[in-house]
């Protein structure tokens, strides 16, 4: 049975995302926001809809001759072995940080809940890992895993941002009395 590009298409409409197609091949490009960044990415259909990857775009760089390259590497091996489903590569020709998820589709298709499990457990492997990296990249010492006071902080400042800020114009804050 395997999967379209029209149904590729209708999941990632279902999800409120919206995406360019790649006029060359099965593939959509989309973006997302997370609570460390934007993030660009790439939902690719190849071999003839048997096989689905995400895969970011522009994530993070670390060259060859970078000297915290064996810090970097040793952050991505670590994330590759906790993480399940979110894997980390780097290409040694120009340095790029990539993180993907392969699904094997083969004679079946993929549902709705199948694709948003996918993307939620994707979008915030991208996410959270990307402070950790670029620290490290920029350091070459691993701060590690952010603790969920961290998360939740970010989390309360990014809300307060939109609170303040609506079709480029300022809101003002209501009024708050301590009881």
């Amino acid at each position: 049975m395997a999967l379209t590009l029209a149904k590729l298409e209708k999941l990632v409409e279902a999800e409120g995302m919206r995406f360019f197609r790649d006029p060359t091949r099965d593939a959509l490009m989309t973006g997302a926001k997370g609570i460390a960044g934007h993030y660009q990415f790439m939902i690719l259909l190849e071999l003839e809809g048997q096989f689905l990857q995400f895969r970011t775009v522009n994530y993070q760089y670390c060259k060859a001759d970078h000297k915290h390259l064996k810090a970097v590497l040793e952050v991505l091996g670590g994330l590759n072995y906790r993480l399940r489903l979110a894997k980390f590569g780097w290409d040694e020709s120009d340095g790029e940080i990539v993180v993907y998820a392969d699904h094997w589709i083969m004679d079946g298709t993929v549902t709705q809940e199948q694709f948003s499990r996918i993307l939620h457990n994707y979008l915030p492997a991208v996410d959270l890992s990307n402070p950790r990296i670029a620290k490290t990249i920029e350091t070459g010492n691993d701060p590690g895993e952010l603790d969920p006071e961290t998360i939740l902080r970010m989390i309360l400042e990014q809300a307060e941002g939109a609170d303040e800020e609506e079709d480029g114009k300022k809101k003002k804050k209501p009024k708050t009395k301590k009881i």
